[in-house]
């Protein structure tokens, strides 16, 4: 039997935060869920409505990494600078980080290295401020359908259910929710 997921349109949404790079499948997240930079920026300024952001998704770009080391690399720089934002969400749960893949790197070895970084992650920011968030990566190995993502990364905020740092590629998560594919990888 094949997953169908909920036939019911999005709801508006305040609590899932897109940032990093402008990858074109997270603009449908951004656009049907969630907030950009520039509505959180304004947002955090004016009221404190950024206090409900539970899930903080960063896009990563790493099509131009010619090798495992260049795409560890552009992971780093591209997905550091956006952590400094989360001393001003009191409530994260969720970090998902989404980056599409490199033609030139192998999915297995960006597979690992997105469970090295995802581990890294965690437990940094368990060191840092004694917090367990969920640290998700999401590696985009073929054409997503961003709806779907969407929809995916909406079904992940809505779960507090995590077994720690995971790593998936996107055709995995084609027929199950993140959450279901976490479980089932730790099974």
């Amino acid at each position: 039997m094949t997953y169908q997921p909920p036939a019911s349109p999005p709801m508006p949404r305040d609590d899932i935060l897109v940032v990093g790079d402008g990858i074109p499948v997270l603009q449908s997240c951004e656009n049907r869920y969630g907030k950009g930079r520039s509505e959180f920026s304004s947002a955090a300024s004016g009221t404190d409505s950024h206090d409900v952001i539970t899930t903080l998704v960063i896009g990563c770009d790493l099509g131009a990494a010619a090798n495992r080391a260049q795409a560890a690399e552009t992971l780093r720089t591209a997905v550091r600078p956006e952590l400094a934002i989360i001393d001003d969400l009191p409530e994260l749960r969720n970090v998902i980080v989404v980056a599409t893949r490199s033609e030139l790197v192998d999915a297995d070895h960006l597979l690992r290295l997105g469970a090295d970084y995802a581990q890294e992650l965690d437990a940094q920011f368990q060191r840092k401020s004694g917090v367990t968030l969920s640290v998700t990566m999401v590696v985009l190995d073929d054409d997503m359908d961003p709806d779907l993502l969407a929809q995916r990364i909406a079904e992940r905020t809505d779960s507090s259910f995590s077994l720690g740092p995971f790593v998936v590629l996107s055709h995995m998560i084609r027929q199950q929710s993140l959450r279901d594919a976490e479980a089932s990888d730790y099974l």
